[in-house]
């Protein structure tokens, strides 16, 4: 344990010795003070998960959709927040299917601008050829990240 956590402990037992009623106070306001940033804290990551949920996100393999085969893969995002999002980072993922076992994985972002309840679909590239698993009934799956909302005034 380095010396300045000892030295720190010491003087924290001595203070409260020789000052119960004060460090008591001091204790109890630095408590809630952390209980406070806590809830805080714990309120930011709830919003920023609503937020990532309202972004519904949906990928196939879809030669219809996108003939050119170095972007094969068509991705739809749909806006469920109030607000316009900015951007969107999201990790491409696919399986054979009746497979648990991930084939390709990639992490990908889009800046394309999304009006609440719009929706927006693109032709997204591979960042590696499917080699081993070409002609076999693949399932694409959307895992959305983070969201970047706009913000008023810029």
């Amino acid at each position: 344990m380095p010396i300045v956590v000892v030295v720190g402990i010491v003087v924290a037992v001595v203070l409260f010795v020789a000052f119960p009623r004060q460090m008591g106070l001091l204790a109890a306001v630095f408590i809630v003070g952390i209980g406070a940033l806590g809830i805080y804290l714990w309120a930011e990551a709830q919003q920023a998960a609503n937020t990532r949920s309202a972004v519904t996100a949906e990928a196939q393999l879809a030669p219809a959709l996108c003939p050119d085969p170095k972007a094969p893969v068509a991705i739809a995002f749909t806006n469920g927040n109030p607000t316009t999002v900015d951007a969107i980072g999201f990790v491409l993922e696919a399986r054979r299917e009746g497979h648990s076992g991930l084939v390709y994985s990639d992490f990908l972002s889009s800046d394309k601008i999304i009006a609440p309840g719009e929706r927006s679909s693109a032709c997204w590239p591979l960042s590696r050829p499917l080699k081993d698993v070409a002609g076999a009934g693949l399932v694409f799956t959307v895992r959305v990240n983070s969201v970047q909302l706009h913000q008023d005034g810029s």
